[in-house]
């Protein structure tokens, strides 16, 4: 990272604005533990669900966008895309991660022990009465296979408490950062790279309908059934890289590509389901993904959302990472401020309060120790 927000190089401020979406969107359906939809009239209630019902596909807009800029990153270092630096690409990993998210299970681990118990926000966001914090709870947090733990062990009841139960797509999203330097190193070929991304994008598909109709009653965290959201991604950079000089000399194939793309994915998003449907997850976060493939593709070759005016809107999106491990602890601390407004007003004081913490922990603990750890694990 940079040293300040401002000084980020080469920032696609519409991947930014998306990103703010997504952290928006995550946050907005979280904040449905705090309020009941009772307070507000039916418009309002109908609007708000409409905004926050299928918030988690944030998260699959997160993969979506954190395949696109891992890949746009190691093609932009001097030893290209086929020949990456493991040892700096690592190191940026590691100093990046770790430095928030050990605080936070720090912070976590804390309130555990130390915060009042039974009550709703204790319970909501620290722990849940059946959850146990046992050595496999911490030892998959460190090896980022949460997920699986999840998964294969706590089946019946895999809520733990926000505070940890974020931690699932943070544990996919590096294991998938781990091979895939590696995979590029092996493969040192376009044509090979897309066939395999092609590949992960229809085996998260089958994986996910072998999941929908054969365990039903299982809310899988299954890798395989989220790696194919970070290939879409990595797809959109190789496609992008290799169009855009085409796609810039033909404005309306843009317009077209993020109309149409837009459409999808606002359509898809706001279905509102009332239960588990069999097309919104086997193939709603895919369809979502396929829209903003589009919807990209088309406007980062014109360029379009750069407006300067857009730059505070584009902030939670570079705050993104902080935002979403943070906002549980600002849920907690705020429980009883946020229950006590309307769901409107919570949400602006739910979002303000969270830029504001993350941006103080990126500015004066995340970046200075990134910095750090890079400078030691490089030298």
């Amino acid at each position: 990272m940079d040293k300040s927000l401002s000084a980020v190089k080469n920032n696609i401020q519409v991947v930014d604005l998306v990103r703010s979406f997504s952290i928006l969107a995550v946050m907005a359906y979280h904040l449905n533990f705090v309020h009941p939809l009772g307070q507000l009239s039916p418009w309002a209630a109908n609007l708000w669900v409409r905004v926050s019902n299928n918030g988690h596909l944030g998260v699959s807009v997160f993969f979506v966008l954190s395949g696109f800029l891992i890949t746009r990153l190691i093609a932009r270092q001097k030893e290209g895309l086929w020949n990456p630096n493991l040892r700096n690409f690592y190191a940026r990993r590691i100093g990046r991660i770790i430095p928030l998210l050990t605080v936070v299970c720090l912070v976590g681990a804390w309130m555990i022990y130390h915060a009042p118990a039974q009550t709703p926000q204790y319970e909501q966001c620290i722990k849940t009465p059946e959850a146990v914090m046992g050595l496999a709870h911490w030892l998959t947090i460190a090896t980022f296979t949460f997920n699986w733990y999840i998964t294969l062990f706590c089946a019946q009841h895999p809520y733990r408490g926000l505070q940890w139960d974020i931690l699932w797509s943070l544990s996919i999203e590096e294991q998938f950062y781990f091979f895939y330097p590696l995979l590029l190193r092996y493969l040192k070929q376009e044509t090979a790279l897309v066939s395999f991304l092609i590949f992960f994008v229809f085996f998260g598909l089958i994986t996910r309908g072998i999941n929908i109709f054969f365990y039903p009653d299982l809310l899988s965290y299954n890798s395989f059934q989220n790696f194919d959201m970070i290939a879409l991604g990595c797809l959109l950079y190789l496609a992008s890289a290799r169009c855009e000089k085409r796609l810039q000399k033909s404005p309306w194939v843009c317009f077209g590509l993020c109309l149409s793309g837009l459409l999808l994915a606002v359509s898809v998003y706001l279905h509102i389901s009332p239960g588990p449907e069999l097309w919104s997850y086997w193939f709603g976060r895919f369809l979502v993904g396929l829209g903003l493939f589009g919807f990209l593709l088309g406007v980062m070759a014109v360029n379009g959302f750069e407006s300067k005016y857009l730059r505070i809107f584009a902030l939670p999106g570079r705050l993104s990472y902080g935002m979403y491990l943070l906002h549980p602890l600002v849920i907690y601390f705020l429980w009883d401020l946020l229950k006590s407004q309307n769901v409107w007003t919570s949400f602006f004081v739910f979002t303000f309060s969270t830029t504001l913490t993350a941006y103080l922990s990126f500015r004066f603990f995340e970046m200075p120790v990134n910095f750090w750890i890079r400078k030691r694990l490089t030298a």
